[in-house]
């Protein structure tokens, strides 16, 4: 076997390893009260320190906290985030999000050309993904779920069941991806699709290319497109958005 070949395998190897005892790690553990509010002001300072204008933080985010800190001290596992930060789209643009994603402090970059930027078809317009202003998501999970499933197929299974009472989370947007990229390492670990929008005749994932975060659309998936990382397409609650 190429000896290249070998040490590539060794060290995806390696960090599948890791990975699963991280979420062990996490699986036994619960979010605390204090927790949850430190949780809370990382996230704006995080923010902050990235480029977000001051405004947004102080006049649409933070006084939203009596609000959001409740949803995690309900003894969530710490697998799962209980409160993301989301800027919609419409507020402010991919090109502008994308630079406050990091990865070993390469600034991420925006590839898709906004006008080619849309909603997923099969969500109505009064839904939570045209929001104007900035909002909260709750409850999102990405370790392991849907891994290296279709996108396309998790997209289709969501709106093919949108309506059951049985059906407690749903698919990120762009906007609710790119805030998950900010604030997490998950691009450490996979490469994240976006299954709640569209870009033009494709659907946007975030990935690391060449060291550096890209949004970028894939137009047909294929087992090709596959960058030898794992691939998630990450949920949150379906019903609860904070605004």
């Amino acid at each position: 076997m190429n000896k290249n070949a070998e040490d590539i395998r060794k060290k995806i190897s390696q960090v599948k390893s890791i990975k699963q005892k991280v979420i062990q790690e996490l699986e036994n553990s619960s979010w605390g009260w204090p927790e949850c509010d430190e949780l809370f002001d990382t996230q704006l300072q995080t923010l902050l320190e990235r480029g977000c204008p001051k405004l947004i933080v102080k006049e649409f985010l933070e006084p939203l906290r009596e609000k959001v800190i409740p949803y995690g001290r309900r003894g969530q596992k710490k697998v799962i985030i209980p409160f993301l930060p989301v800027i919609p789209l419409t507020f402010r643009g991919a090109f502008d999000l994308m630079s406050m994603v990091r990865y070993k402090n390469k600034e991420g970059q925006c590839c898709i050309d906004p006008v080619w930027i849309r909603l997923s078809d099969d969500r109505d317009e009064d839904k939570m993904d045209v929001e104007k202003w900035p909002y909260y998501i709750i409850s999102i999970e990405y370790w392991d779920k849907n891994l290296n499933k279709n996108p396309w197929e998790v997209q289709k299974a969501y709106a093919d069941r949108r309506e059951s009472e049985h059906l407690h989370y749903r698919p990120l947007t762009i906007a609710e991806t790119i805030a998950l990229c900010i604030h997490t390492d998950i691009l450490s670990w996979y490469d994240v699709w976006c299954c709640a929008s569209f870009c033009h005749v494709g659907m946007p994932r975030i990935r690391v290319k060449e060291g550096q975060p890209v949004l970028e659309c894939v137009e047909e998936f294929s087992s090709q497109q596959i960058s030898g990382i794992d691939m998630v397409c990450p949920t949150t609650s379906r019903e609860d958005i904070i605004r």
